[in-house]
């Protein structure tokens, strides 16, 4: 028997141990930069904050007029 661990000498284990370590490395490193991608995904979206949410929004909301002009020039741009 050999000193590692987790393999016996002769055995198939014992002679592709180190392509099962070698692909386990590959796996381990693939799956640590697939999470740290996420990771780093999730750290940049940032909320609105609620002075920039709030007022705008009920102003907006709150005037159909402002949505109609919009609307009426989005139609004539078009149409030039």
């Amino acid at each position: 028997m050999s000193a590692a661990i987790g393999w016996v000498e002769g055995s198939w284990s014992w002679r592709y141990a180190q392509d099962f370590s070698a692909l386990a490395n590959v796996v381990q490193a693939w799956v640590y930069s697939v999470a740290s991608l996420w990771h780093s995904t999730e750290a940049k979206v940032a909320n609105d904050s609620l002075s920039h949410r709030s007022s705008h929004h009920r102003m907006v909301t709150r005037s159909p007029n402002h949505m109609c002009a919009i609307s009426c020039s989005t139609v004539s741009a078009r149409r030039s």
